[in-house]
């Protein structure tokens, strides 16, 4: 089985939970942030295995940005299963822009001018099966069904839209506004800084 990742949400908690197991390779978007990387990703690794069964783990607003690929998977029957991760929008630019600049948001979400159709809507019309999971109620049972089905499916994997996922880097706004990407020894939630200064066997980069 192998596995294709992308970026934001679908990367980060696809790669906390993932246990690789001999036999498997994951692949995903070196740069943590190649929304569209993918669809297309999985189309490749499925092909170059030999058409070997292939899950393709994504965030809907990454999905959205190569979906006319499902043309490519259905011609070919490719045996894909997609898990589409759907927060409701871009749930990485959501929290930036709440983070750093409050609110209202501005284009990242259907309240805020962002329209994400309905996948399986779309999967369909390209002649595709589908699934949807709405709940932690039997995951793992209904991950099991998605992976039985034969050849490809696009599941709907409704998720809460602004779960907080740590650790993590975060970026913290200066004095002067100009903003600084914590180090990925010092993730969040931040330690106290005498306690991480403690644990440091270097000097910690200046604050």
């Amino acid at each position: 089985m192998l596995v294709a990742a992308n970026s934001g949400s679908a990367i980060e908690i696809f790669l906390f939970a993932y246990p690789a197991h001999r036999g498997q390779r994951a692949f995903h978007a070196a740069g943590l942030g190649a929304m569209g990387f993918a669809l297309p990703a999985s189309i490749g690794v499925c092909l170059a295995a030999g058409k070997r069964q292939t899950l393709c783990v994504d965030g809907d607003g990454g999905f959205q940005l190569n979906i006319h690929e499902l043309a490519t998977v259905a011609w070919h029957n490719l045996p894909i299963k997609f898990f589409i991760l759907n927060n409701d929008g871009y749930a990485s630019i959501r929290a930036s822009q709440t983070n750093f600049f409050g609110q209202p948001n501005i284009g990242c979400d259907e309240s805020t001018g962002l329209q994400l159709p309905d996948f399986c809507e779309v999967a369909r019309a390209y002649g595709l099966k589908t699934a949807t999971i709405e709940g932690q109620t039997n995951l793992g049972q209904q991950v099991r069904e998605v992976l039985q089905m034969p050849g490809p499916v696009v599941c709907d994997v409704k998720v809460i839209p602004d779960e907080l996922r740590a650790p993590r880097v975060t970026s913290v706004q200066r004095t002067d506004g100009s903003f600084m990407s914590k180090p990925l020894e010092d993730l969040w939630p931040l330690l106290d800084r005498d306690e991480f200064k403690k644990n440091m066997i270097i000097p910690p980069l200046s604050e």
